[in-house]
């Protein structure tokens, strides 16, 4: 996230709250559903998604979720 903040949910039972500096990685594998919103109605939520195609071999593996917090995010 680069400003604001996120609720994020999904089918799998994950759920939390992404702030500024914070991310999340996510792979789909075998397949999930989620959801994003808005975690203000008064600040604009500013982020960016980078989605990448798995490789054949790896489309339907079990799917994965993390949050990392901004404190745990280096940047070199």
């Amino acid at each position: 996230m680069l400003s604001g903040e996120m609720h994020h949910e999904d089918s799998r039972g994950n759920k939390g709250l992404i702030r500024a500096g914070d991310c999340q990685w996510m792979t789909a594998g075998k397949g999930v559903v989620h959801a994003e919103m808005p975690g203000s109605w008064d600040e604009e939520s500013i982020g960016l998604q980078l989605w990448i195609n798995l490789p054949i071999k790896d489309k339907m593996c079990e799917p994965q979720y993390q949050e990392i917090s901004r404190t745990n995010v280096q940047i070199q």
